[in-house]
């Protein structure tokens, strides 16, 4: 809490970006206001505990995102050296190859920016940039125009979504009108736009607050979902099989309760089945109505795992998560190449040590974690 109140007051001091007034940036409490009612948007209650401080890091996290806007890039490239040998040849930065999850989310050797019409919120940003110390354009985040981007949101499937979202009765223990309108929701972006440092009514950020709120309802559909409800229908021939039934590598991305930042990672899922199967295409349905919630990757281990255990009522149910955290690789520490591992073991998977060695040699953690540090 010293930190933060430190960090406004800086960031309060300093002047406000060209063409920008300071009048224009709303106050800290209407900035969290804002995140509050996002929260609700998304279909969660931003007065359960994991969420009280919630507001309050995410508008400070938007202070470290979008400090671009009060510095001046040109003030960095002041400062020249002439003693280069001669040297007249190209200079170029790139990120190193990494691991292969980090090769699918950066492009080598190019430096994109994220682009204002596909990323709605701060925290999608992060994904876009190379590793903090390697990338020149970092110092300046700022709504980015380039067009090397991830789209996030398929505009033709948005209208739908819209329409099926409003459709579906509240999920369990969130009443309808708990959900703020539209109207509401579009405005609490385009504060926060405001408090990033933008302004919400220049020519490229005007459709912003539209796509952010039809990106909520795709990032969030899972409030609005019972994943027992996919576990209901299984199948009992199965030539008397009673074995592991193991599904490696189910990508998911979520987004964690405190920064509202994007997890990705993978679930692995095994089940020792008792007389009984499920599709699996269903597992994979099972991790994204848990994903698609605000999270903490510990909660979303238990659920997945309690899920199917209480459903499917196997002999046992293991399930390991591994989760790449942007709110830590985008700021705070910025560390890249860090991945938490969580598990939960229940039934023969906790009692029987073979069967979880069966289990843990399948997935082959170790394994995976070398040949990323390779590079493999």
């Amino acid at each position: 809490m010293g930190k933060s109140a430190k960090s406004t007051r800086q960031r309060d001091a300093k002047p406000a970006a060209p063409g920008r007034k300071p009048a224009d940036r709303p106050s800290l409490a209407e900035a969290e206001s804002a995140v509050r009612t996002l929260i609700r948007w998304a279909g969660d209650d931003p007065d359960r505990e994991g969420l009280l401080g919630t507001p309050s890091r995410v508008v400070r996290a938007y202070q470290e995102w979008f400090a671009g806007y009060d510095e001046d890039p040109r003030d960095y490239l002041k400062r020249t050296f002439e003693e280069v040998a001669g040297y007249d040849e190209i200079v170029s930065m790139r990120r190193s190859p990494g691991r292969p999850h980090d090769r699918e989310r950066f492009r080598p050797g190019a430096c994109s920016l994220p682009s204002e019409s596909e990323h709605a919120l701060a925290f999608s940003t992060g994904r876009m940039f190379l590793s903090a110390n390697r990338c020149p354009l970092r110092r300046n985040m700022r709504w980015g125009t380039s067009k090397q981007v991830h789209c996030e949101v398929q505009m033709g499937k948005s209208t739908k979504s819209t329409r099926q979202r409003d459709a579906k009765p509240a999920a369990p223990g969130r009443k309808p009108a708990d959900r703020p309108s539209l109207a509401e929701a579009e405005s609490a972006v385009r504060t926060l736009i405001r408090w990033a440092g933008d302004d919400p009514d220049r020519e490229g950020l005007l459709g912003t607050p539209s796509r952010v709120v039809r990106a909520y309802q795709e990032w969030f559909a899972g409030y609005d979902e019972d994943p027992r409800d996919y576990l209901k229908r299984t199948f009992e021939e199965v030539a008397g099989y009673d074995e592991i039934v193991l599904l490696r590598d189910v990508r998911f991305v979520s987004h964690c309760e405190h920064h509202m930042a994007p997890i990705i990672g993978r679930v692995h899922i095994a089940y020792l089945p008792r007389n009984r199967v499920v599709g699996i295409s269903k597992l994979i349905r099972v991790v994204d109505a848990f994903a698609k919630r605000l999270q903490v990757q510990e909660k979303l281990t238990a659920e997945i795992a309690s899920c199917l255990d209480s459903v499917l009522k196997p002999h046992g149910v293991a399930v390991v998560v591994e989760g790449t955290h942007e709110c830590m690789t985008t700021r705070g520490v910025r560390r890249t190449d860090v991945t938490m591992v969580t598990s939960r073991m229940l039934g023969v998977f906790r009692d029987q040590p073979q069967t979880r060695e069966e289990f843990l040699a399948a997935v082959d953690l170790r394994s995976a974690a070398r040949a990323g540090k390779n590079g493999a």
